[in-house]
């Protein structure tokens, strides 16, 4: 939080369950959590950074007009920050894709989430109803030699207090 504001990385997966109003998918607490950060953002008390990446991983053809509206007005925003992979995150994320095994869409958003210096990087890739978490989350404060916070969303609180830890993982039914 070096602008006093928390600054906060979604991942594709983040941006298409609160597009899509996917809250009868997602635990509560994801759903708060997603929700939590979408009005701190519009209210100007969180920067929300994510990478250009996502205009290709989200079909836009399945999105209704109001979500496409909701998709543009979010990335209109001063404190949304979408990044293009320059050849700084391309290089840190080829490092990242071969130590970690995982796929090229993914090794970027890790690298643009380092190299902007985020509070945390939110995605639910990798979270399962039984706690278990793999895929990105399982990488959470060792990403190659980096200690980058990874973590389902989760509630925030009032604006005032928009300073909650990452959560233990859930674990039960939803």
């Amino acid at each position: 939080m070096k602008s006093g504001k928390p600054v906060i990385y979604w991942d594709t997966c983040v941006f298409i369950a609160w597009l899509k109003d996917e809250q009868n998918k997602w635990p509560s607490a994801i759903w708060q959590g997603i929700q939590d950060v979408a009005d701190l953002v519009q209210i100007g008390q969180a920067i929300l950074v994510t990478s250009t990446l996502i205009r290709t991983e989200i079909f836009l053809g399945t999105l209704t007009p109001e979500e496409k509206q909701k998709f543009q007005g979010i990335l209109r925003r001063k404190n949304v920050q979408e990044v293009a992979p320059h050849m700084r995150i391309t290089d840190r994320a080829s490092t990242i894709r071969e130590k970690h095994k995982i796929k090229t869409p993914d090794a970027i958003h890790l690298a643009t989430a380092i190299l902007y210096d985020v509070d945390e990087m939110q995605t639910m890739d990798g979270w399962h109803e039984d706690g278990k978490r793999d895929g990105l989350l399982a990488l959470s404060g060792n990403v190659a030699e980096y200690k980058l916070v990874i973590t389902e969303p989760y509630p925030r609180g009032t604006p005032s207090t928009p300073t909650a830890a990452p959560p233990e993982p859930l674990k039960g039914d939803f």
